[in-house]
């Protein structure tokens, strides 16, 4: 072992991941230095764009693909972090006078930025299932993006200084909004699509499409300079998810993403998407998605968006 390959990393605990985490899963060949003071992990994704500054960063695939528009440095693993289901992302104030999903149009929607992951594929599903025209909509959002380069469509306003979502629902401000995985525990927001786990089981049913929200990302320096160390940290990867799905039918469910996780299996289907195979159609489909949404400014091909020295990871 070069006891100086360390790899500077920022990944959440995930069960697929907790073995990397606490070195029961580890290389004779390199090792990690993870950054644990990234809470939530989404915090590190813009130092990683911008800055370089992780060797393997856990990496929102919207945030990937503008990344790879952008010519950043930054080699792209077919390696899901973080994949789940978004009809429940949508939510509403109680006595909305919503009448549902495709009342949306002309409506005044918040979301913590623009280009986070879980509005691209909250977006999606209302223009795809519902026919919302998203153009139509006005987004409140509260951060800007974590890539510089990329633009803003003229719909999306900045929030009022010190405003949260949970005001701004519940003050009327806004009619809907989309929320990620720390949902608001305010009695008074509720979710937009009431069947929505029902929905998105037959949204996957028709389009196969799982959608991802976080994946990885390798510096290129690092990749140029140790060629070899992604087949091994792939290896590795591999190892922590494939122990935890022989685990997950047994597993009492953390949250109800893991309780879908579950069905999701037991239907004979991958709920967490690994390789080219089978993350390639979905990563073109969010592809699809961000230029229809204007997150990117060109059609993004699957070549460009994963390197020649990860397509052999099928």
């Amino acid at each position: 072992m070069s006891e100086s390959i360390v790899l500077d990393t920022v990944m959440d605990t995930y069960p697929h991941t907790a073995r990397l985490k606490d070195g029961g899963l580890a290389s004779s060949r390199f090792a990690f230095r993870f950054h644990d003071e990234y809470r939530p992990v989404h915090t590190a994704f813009k130092r990683m764009v911008r800055d370089d500054a992780f060797d393997l960063s856990e990496m929102a695939a919207a945030t990937a693909l503008q990344a790879v528009v952008a010519g950043k440095p930054l080699v792209v693993l077919p390696a899901v972090m973080l994949s789940r289901f978004h009809h429940g992302s949508l939510v509403r104030a109680e006595g909305s006078d919503l009448k549902g999903a495709a009342d949306l149009g002309g409506r005044r929607v918040a979301v913590r930025s623009y280009g986070q992951t879980t509005g691209l594929w909250a977006r999606g599903v209302l223009a795809r299932e519902y026919g919302v025209d998203l153009d139509t909509v006005t987004w409140v959002v509260f951060e800007e993006g974590h890539v510089a380069e990329a633009a803003t469509p003229p719909n999306v306003v900045k929030a009022p200084e010190g405003a949260s979502v949970e005001s701004m629902l519940t003050a009327g401000q806004v009619d809907a909004a989309i929320v990620g995985r720390q949902r608001s525990v305010d009695s008074r927001i509720t979710p937009l699509i009431p069947d929505h786990a029902n929905r998105a089981m037959a949204w996957f049913e028709k389009t196969r499409i799982m959608p991802v929200n976080h994946m990885l990302v390798l510096s290129r320096r690092v990749a140029d300079a140790w060629p070899w160390l992604i087949d091994e940290l792939w290896r590795l990867l591999a190892q922590g998810r494939q122990s935890y799905l022989r685990e997950l039918p047994a597993l009492e469910p953390a949250n109800p993403d893991q309780a879908m996780a579950q069905e999701l299996l037991r239907l004979g289907h991958d709920p967490l998407p690994f390789g080219l195979d089978s993350l390639g159609p979905i990563m073109e489909f969010a592809a699809s998605l961000s230029f229809e949404q204007r997150l990117i400014d060109r059609a993004l091909s699957l070549e460009e968006v994963f390197a020649p020295c990860v397509r052999h990871l099928r």
